[in-house]
């Protein structure tokens, strides 16, 4: 069995890179474990630097199991500056979980522990620095937390994760938030002063006040979208309609994004068009999945279902939401197809581009694989060259970035 088989890797978006994972004395430096495993599956490298506190809460064993290597601590080091090599080995160092003792030495300098002290190695070195808070409310509100919290922001390539406030504990987030704030510091900032154009989600047509039409989008693939170019420094410009839970999960972190909601098709259509009038987009991507039509005639109240046993409704063609962007310099949009030939899939691509003026269509075949709530996507990247791509089983933000890649070439970046 290789490897890739034994860690059951979820995607390539860590390949070659060198994490390095601090521990600090807190109940919840269990939680580490999972985040370094998770780190694993995701291809990084990562070593572990604890601080003595921080064994009495979680062995030294299963953190060298979680990494499949080495756990440096205070008492390991035999005299050598292992700080400053392991700051040099690094790409990112992430503490998690960070007391606060350990944000205030960092702060102060007052460094004393192996943690902190590649804390500072790693700053000097010009490399990120985030920091995942853990402790009681009553300590994460008072007023010298605020003001540590506040001083380490202003330093350069320090992230401080926000929390979460559950029963009166400021609690690690998740182990996939974490993940993902990781791979947004190691993003190279390569879309810079670009300014981006996304939409996700699904529309919906509501029949009554409690019944409405839409189709099966959870949003995940827009929203990474939305999430790969603003870890890589663009403007981005968000329309999304309804998102699912793991959807606005992914978002919940984004720092340089604009975000607008659409019930309706018509309303997505309305804002893009807005927007387009207001902004020179330099890439447009449109992965919404809006419905293709609209309610000609709706109840304002609940239909009575007692007494109307058949129910007809008239639709009619929503207007296209790709349509109503013509000044964008690069246009990507998407086709959901079922159980088409490939070539007929490919010609109706190409048909689309042409009609739509589009850069790239992303191919999906619904009937072959579950796209809809997915983290993984299978898709055939047609380009207005009619040079295909295949990418199977994809993790969508790798299929993001892999995109995202492809329009900066076309804009010459």
């Amino acid at each position: 069995m290789s490897l890739r088989e034994r860690l059951e890797v979820e995607s390539s978006l860590l390949k070659d890179k060198n994490v390095l994972v601090g521990i600090t004395g807190s109940v919840s430096s269990y939680r580490s474990v999972d985040l370094c495993r998770k780190l694993r599956k995701n291809l990084a490298n990562v070593r572990i630097v604890t601080s003595r506190s921080a064994l009495k809460y979680v062995t030294r064993d299963l953190l060298s199991w979680a990494v499949n290597g080495e756990v440096y601590d205070i008492d390991s080091c035999d005299g050598r500056p292992i700080h400053v090599e392991l700051a040099e080995w690094c790409h990112v160092y992430c503490i998690c979980p960070c007391t606060l003792n350990t944000m205030s030495r960092i702060c102060t300098g007052s460094v004393s522990d192996l943690p902190s002290l590649c804390a500072v190695s790693v700053l000097g070195l010009g490399k990120p620095l985030i920091l995942v808070p853990a402790m009681s409310q009553a300590m994460w509100n008072s007023p010298i937390t605020r003001r540590i919290v506040r001083e380490l922001q202003m330093i350069s390539n320090v992230r401080v994760v926000q929390p979460d406030i559950s029963a009166g504990k400021a609690k690690l987030p998740s182990t996939d938030r974490i993940f993902e704030i990781i791979v947004d510091m190691l993003c190279p900032r390569d879309m810079e002063g670009l300014k981006i154009l996304v939409t996700a989600g699904a529309t919906r047509e509501m029949l009554d006040p409690t019944k409405y039409l839409t189709t099966p989008s959870s949003g995940i693939e827009g929203i990474y979208f939305a999430r790969e170019a603003d870890a890589r420094g663009a403007e981005v410009y968000l329309v999304h309609g309804y998102l699912s839970e793991k959807a606005r999960e992914i978002m919940r972190d984004l720092v340089n994004t604009h975000t607008y909601y659409a019930e309706t098709t018509r309303e997505m259509y309305n804002i893009v068009r807005e927007l387009d009038s207001t902004h020179r987009f330099d890439i447009a991507i449109f992965a919404a999945a809006p419905l293709d039509y609209e309610i000609v005639e709706k109840y304002n109240d609940k239909i009575d279902t007692q007494s109307i046993s058949e129910l007809k409704i008239t639709l009619r063609r929503a207007p296209y939401v790709i349509s109503a962007v013509e000044r964008a310099r690069v246009k990507i949009g998407f086709k959901l197809e079922w159980n088409k030939p490939l070539r007929e899939a490919v010609e109706r691509a190409c048909e689309r581009m042409s009609k739509h003026d589009l850069d790239m269509v992303l191919i999906h075949d619904a009937s072959k694989v579950s796209v809809f709530g997915s983290m993984y996507d299978t898709v055939l990247i047609v380009d207005r060259f009619g040079i295909c791509r295949s990418l199977e089983n994809v993790h969508k933000r790798e299929l993001a970035r892999h995109v995202l890649t492809m329009a900066l070439r076309i804009l010459g970046r």
